[in-house]
């Protein structure tokens, strides 16, 4: 997963510098490690997680791969361009209490960004309900264990721009070819 996720933002930021794909988001990835050291242990663990760079200010999109519990995986992503976090579970799940966990990691990274002279978010103090966009059922959904796979091409797809939904790009019927290409892409270090 973290393979995955680095090589999509790798290739985002080379497209983007060499002037290539100017609309293509700036990608910014927390390691699959993140949400799991928040939720156990709390902001202080996780706040020096991106602090090399201004998070809100630098970048369009945050993805949060979120390993639950060792058995499913699912992708909070803050869409700093939209203004909101959107849920993307491959199961369907709504991901209101990770989405919850999130929201309260912004609102005091927001603060110590403040504190450090960049980029705060004030529209995350907003009530959260105003905030979160789950995407339920609209989006491609798993038949078999292929959640990780899912999680990896719905990055791969907001990093390029492709819309989730209402017409979904890929499918379960899909996921055998797209663990080769992720062999593929492991191998060689290049995001096809």
């Amino acid at each position: 997963i973290n393979a995955e996720y680095m090589g999509v933002q790798k290739r985002n930021d080379a497209l983007r510098r060499n002037e290539l794909e100017l609309s293509m988001p700036r990608v910014w990835s927390f390691s699959p490690h993140f949400y799991t050291m928040l939720e156990t242990h709390g902001y202080e663990k996780v706040q020096r997680y991106g602090r090399r760079h201004d998070l809100f200010g630098e970048f369009d999109l945050l993805f949060v791969p979120i390993n639950q519990h060792n058995h499913h995986w699912t992708l909070a992503v803050v869409n700093l361009r939209a203004r909101r976090l959107e849920y993307y579970d491959s199961m369907g799940g709504s991901g209101r209490a990770q989405m919850q966990l999130i929201v309260q990691f912004l609102k005091l990274k927001s603060q110590d960004q403040e504190t450090s002279g960049k980029t705060a978010l004030p529209w995350v103090l907003q009530p959260s309900q105003q905030l979160l966009l789950s995407t339920g059922s609209q989006i491609p959904m798993q038949r078999e264990c292929d959640c990780g796979v899912f999680v990896c091409k719905y990055a791969n797809c907001l990093a390029q721009n492709i819309p989730l939904y209402p017409e979904n790009p890929f499918g379960p019927e899909d996921m055998a070819h797209f663990r080769r290409r992720m062999v593929i892409e492991l191998c060689t270090g290049t995001i096809l």
